[in-house]
């Protein structure tokens, strides 16, 4: 909504996508938004946790083009989440990304996982 004068004028009606970014979009990334079917959801779709070898191997959906940022935490509540690694390129040839999380202390307990586009 905005105010205009005294009165605020709201939307009425409905959003069937309502999407908020925390910078401006390029032409060519909205285009891309507005050209995707919705077939990649962006999801985390396996994690995988070898504890012999202290890794993580971590698989999301992506498209070309897109960055991510990968963050643990050992509590969902009071823990901070640490970067592991900040702009990591999706894959260019495939509908996912793959990153393996090295160098996990032997007697980790929890470990969460975030990715963010």
């Amino acid at each position: 909504g905005r105010f205009q004068g005294a009165a605020l004028r709201g939307h009425t009606g409905n959003l069937a996508d309502l999407r908020i970014y925390a910078s401006g979009l390029t032409q060519a990334e909205v285009q891309a938004i507005m050209s995707d079917s919705g077939e990649a959801e962006f999801r985390i779709i396996a994690i995988d946790y070898d504890p012999a070898g202290g890794e993580a191997r971590l698989e999301w959906t992506s498209r070309p083009g897109e960055e991510f940022s990968v963050e643990s935490s050992t509590d969902l509540q009071n823990q901070p989440w640490f970067e592991i690694i900040d702009s990591l390129p999706a894959s260019s040839d495939s509908d996912t990304t793959i990153y393996t999380v090295t160098g996990i202390p032997g007697g980790t307990g929890r470990l969460f996982f975030r990715v963010r586009r």
